[in-house]
């Protein structure tokens, strides 16, 4: 969904993900709710961080449709592999704008955009009415209906500078790739679906079924 440099990638457990080998934060901090936590419990997570140079968009990983976001106000402190390797819950404590997609490939994902220092704030592309890094910011979730529907690529929002995405999978749903380098581009897989992507009837695609099996030669079917 972005470019920029591969982190932590793991499975929540215990309601928890790494930050940092050795270092790990609370996941319903992270997304200011207990209940939104749970689903993800035992789901599978990839940290991208985005550095000053890096193009600045997010992508959408998956086709879906957004019914809800949330703006968490907070800290803006550098999230840079040196300050993430010190800073106990620095992605919890930094400010945050949450994207939940639904999605018929993947379940309930959540793309959490994590604010830093210098990044003058985070902007979305399909509600330009909301972007963070606002005086005396409150916590805010925002429903959409009709639900704003997303293509797979398609671009999600803006870091104005650098920071990093925070990409959550309900468990089951999907398998991290072997990470070939540290550094990713826009477009390129870090994950498998486990299961087959629906058809265009919502159901999966039936397995090809093989035809009668061959008598050998010099033999009779009785």
């Amino acid at each position: 969904p972005v470019d920029g440099t591969l982190g932590a990638c793991g499975v929540v457990t215990s309601g928890t993900l790494l930050q940092v080998k050795g270092r790990a934060y609370n996941l319903s901090e992270l997304l200011g709710s207990e209940v939104d936590a749970a689903r993800f419990e035992g789901g599978h997570y990839i940290t991208l961080y985005l550095a000053p140079p890096d193009y600045h968009r997010i992508h959408a990983p998956v086709a879906g449709q957004v019914r809800q976001c949330m703006v968490i106000p907070g800290r803006l402190m550098p999230v840079f592999a040196e300050a993430v390797a010190k800073v106990d819950d620095l992605f919890a404590r930094n400010e945050r704008l949450i994207t939940y997609i639904d999605t018929a490939a993947a379940g309930k994902m959540a793309v959490v955009k994590v604010g830093a220092t210098l990044v003058g704030r985070i902007t979305l592309a399909y509600d330009p009415t909301l972007w963070t890094n606002q005086p005396h910011g409150t916590v805010r979730r925002v429903h959409y209906s009709p639900p704003k529907c997303l293509d797979k690529g398609q671009e999600l929002g803006t870091f104005e500078l650098g920071s990093s995405v925070v990409l959550l999978f309900e468990p089951g749903q999907v398998q991290p790739l072997p990470p070939r380098k540290p550094r990713v581009r826009l477009g390129e897989p870090l994950a498998r679906l486990c299961t087959p992507p629906p058809t265009r009837l919502g159901r999966a695609a039936p397995k090809a079924r093989r035809g009668p099996r061959r008598q050998p030669r010099g033999k009779s079917t009785p």
